[in-house]
């Protein structure tokens, strides 16, 4: 059976910090060998944080939920988001597929007594976080039922019906119940749940004139 990889992932913010990728990958490296971690890829952005659109980002998760990796290893945790509620549902995802995660300069891991301490804390707040976001979706059915607007059933156009609400939870609920059970959730059918798993919020509405804006969106608070 082939060993699982160790995911190096490496993010920097524009490509004119060539050097701060150097010094990521020399201080991911140093780390894998002082501590016998082996088999390791590295996966490398370039870009922003405040989303997970970004392409090997995408390719390392992808291995994950095929099981292909049982640790990822950072320089810092806002290498996998600079936004604090994505970076915990990103977090809390790979540990909940039982992956180590490690972020190097930090001196964190999770697999650690003060990693699973920590671990415990953010799970807590992720699952407030999702019950707050499926409240916001039922009160926001809710109103739209009342208002005589019919929910499902419309595939053409339904990318129009994916709030940012919605797409959230989405996210955030991914690996945690079944395709149908989530779309059903939401109201969207399962193949634009995985259009949203796949890609960012905006990605959806490429092409498309008349993005909803935020003040369509039911739900929102």
């Amino acid at each position: 059976m082939t060993d699982k990889l160790c995911a190096r992932y490496i993010r920097v913010s524009t490509i004119a910090q060539d050097s701060g990728a150097a010094s990521q990958f020399q201080a991911l490296g140093a780390y894998a060998k002082k501590h016998g971690i082996t088999n390791c890829k590295t996966y490398r952005d370039v870009g922003t944080g405040s989303h997970t659109d970004r392409p090997q980002f995408k390719a390392m998760m992808a291995d994950v939920e095929a099981g292909l990796i049982d640790t990822v290893m950072v320089w810092k945790l806002d290498r996998l988001s600079r936004s604090l509620k994505t970076g915990i549902a990103v977090l809390c995802e790979l540990l909940e597929r039982d992956v180590r995660v490690i972020s190097v300069s930090q001196n964190i891991d999770f697999s650690g007594i003060v990693g699973k301490l920590i671990a415990s804390v953010l799970f807590a707040v992720a699952e407030m976080e999702r019950e707050h976001i499926r409240e916001n979706i039922q009160r926001g059915m809710a109103a739209a039922q009342a208002a005589g607007k019919t929910l499902g059933g419309r595939k053409k156009g339904e990318t129009f019906r994916v709030t940012k609400v919605k797409y959230d939870y989405v996210r955030s609920c991914w690996g945690r119940m079944s395709r149908p059970e989530l779309a059903k959730q939401v109201g969207l059918s399962i193949t634009t749940i995985y259009r949203i798993h796949q890609g960012g919020y905006d990605s959806l509405f490429k092409g498309k004139p008349g993005r909803p804006k935020a003040s369509d969106q039911p739900g929102r608070s």
